[in-house]
C-alpha cells in the first residue's frame, strides 16, 4: 500500500460519482509508490467496491478515456493498473455522457462509411441500429469499442474493409498484408504503452516529436525484437529518470537494442565428466610414533634400566689427552 497514491487520489482526482471514486481508492490502496498496482482481480474489485463487473469495467474504462489511469492487455484474466499520478483530473456526469454520445455517434459514422465502401454489407448495415454499450460487451473487458482518436499520431486506421480492399486491390501476397496489419495492430499498443510509462498516457495530448513512434516500433518488431522486453526494458528505463518524460521514443532505441542484443547471445555450452572411480588399496594399521611408544611403555611400567658410560681409552704414552687428540698446552 502506498499513501502516495491515495493522497493523489483524494487530492487531484475528481470523478463523477462516488462509485468511481471507490474504484480508484481501491486501486491506489493496491498500487506501490510509483503508482502501479499488480496483479489485480475485477472480481476482487468488483467485491470490495459493492458492485457489478460490467459497473466496474464501465467505470474503469471511462477513467482511462479521461486520463486517470491505464493498463496493458491482461495477463491471466489480472490486470495492472497504472496511476496518472502526474495528473489532475476532475470530470462530472455532464462529461461522461458527452463522452459516450460522441461514441455513438462516431461509431454509426464509421458503420454509413463502410456501408458506403461495401455495397455487399449495405443490406445489413441499414438494418442495424447504432451501436451501443451493453453489459456483456462490458463485462468481458477485451471488446470495448474505443472512441478513435482524431489525432496526428493516428497515422492508421484498422479497420476490415480497409484490410479486404488492400488484399484485394493490392494483388500481391495476402498473408503478408495480413502480417502487415497484424504488426501494424501490435505495434500501435506497444507504442501506447511505452508512451504511458514515459508520461503520455493519452495519445491526444502526445508531442509532435511521438508521432512517428508507431512507425519505429513497427520496424522495430519488423527486426524480430520482442514486444515483452521492450515493454519491461522501457519500465526499468524510466525507473531511472528523473529528469521528466523522454521528449520522443528514440530515447529508448539503445536501450532496445542492448537487451535484444543480449537475449540473442548464445548461452554457454555445459560439458558434464563422467565419475572417476579410483581404486585405493588399503595400507594396513597404522603405525605407532616416538611418543606413543614412550606413552605404553609408560603406562604398562616399563621402566628404563641405567646405563654405564664407558671409559676412554688411553692413548699412546698412556694419555687419555692423545687418544682424544688433545695437545698438552705449554704450562703443562
Amino acid at each position: 500500500m502506498s499513501s502516495k497514491a491515495l493522497n493523489w487520489v483524494m487530492e487531484h482526482i475528481r470523478t463523477d460519482s462516488g462509485a468511481a471514486q471507490a474504484i480508484l481508492l481501491i486501486i491506489a490502496d493496491g498500487a506501490n509508490a510509483d503508482g502501479v498496482a499488480y496483479h489485480l482481480d475485477p472480481e476482487r474489485l468488483a467485491d470490495r467496491s459493492c458492485q457489478s463487473r460490467a459497473t466496474v469495467f464501465r467505470r474503469l474504462y471511462e477513467m482511462r478515456r479521461f486520463g486517470v489511469l491505464s493498463w496493458p492487455p491482461p495477463v491471466g484474466g489480472r490486470y495492472e493498473f497504472a496511476l496518472q499520478m502526474h495528473r489532475t483530473v476532475k470530470y462530472d456526469r455532464k462529461m461522461v455522457e458527452a463522452m459516450r454520445k460522441e461514441q455513438s455517434e462516431e461509431a454509426a459514422a464509421e458503420a454509413e462509411i463502410a456501408a458506403r465502401d461495401d455495397p455487399e454489407t449495405e443490406s445489413q448495415i441499414e438494418t442495424q441500429s447504432p451501436p451501443e454499450t451493453s453489459e456483456s460487451t462490458v463485462e468481458t473487458g477485451e471488446s470495448q469499442p474505443e472512441t478513435p482518436e482524431s489525432h496526428c499520431c493516428d497515422s492508421y486506421t484498422e479497420s476490415k474493409d480497409s484490410k479486404d480492399s488492400k488484399i484485394r486491390g493490392g494483388g500481391g501476397d495476402a498473408g503478408a498484408c495480413e502480417a502487415d496489419v497484424d504488426r501494424f495492430r501490435e505495434a500501435k499498443i506497444l507504442t501506447e504503452q511505452i508512451a504511458s510509462l514515459a508520461g503520455y498516457p493519452n495519445p491526444e495530448y502526445w508531442p509532435p516529436s511521438w508521432c512517428t513512434a508507431q512507425h519505429r516500433v513497427a520496424a522495430m518488431l519488423a527486426e524480430g525484437w520482442d514486444a515483452v522486453l521492450m515493454l519491461a526494458t522501457a519500465r526499468a528505463v524510466m525507473a531511472g529518470k528523473r529528469d521528466g518524460p523522454p521528449s520522443s521514443i528514440d530515447y529508448f532505441v539503445k536501450a532496445f537494442a542492448r537487451a535484444h542484443a543480449l537475449s540473442q547471445t548464445p548461452l554457454p555450452k555445459v560439458v558434464v565428466a563422467e565419475q572417476e572411480i579410483v581404486h585405493v588399496a588399503n595400507a594396513g594399521p597404522r603405525k605407532e610414533s616416538l611418543v606413543e611408544v614412550c606413552d605404553r611403555l609408560a603406562a604398562s611400567g616399563w621402566e628404563p634400566r641405567p646405563v654405564t658410560p664407558r671409559p676412554l681409552s688411553a692413548g699412546a704414552g698412556g694419555r687419555p689427552d692423545a687418544a682424544r687428540g688433545v695437545s698438552k698446552g705449554r704450562g703443562g
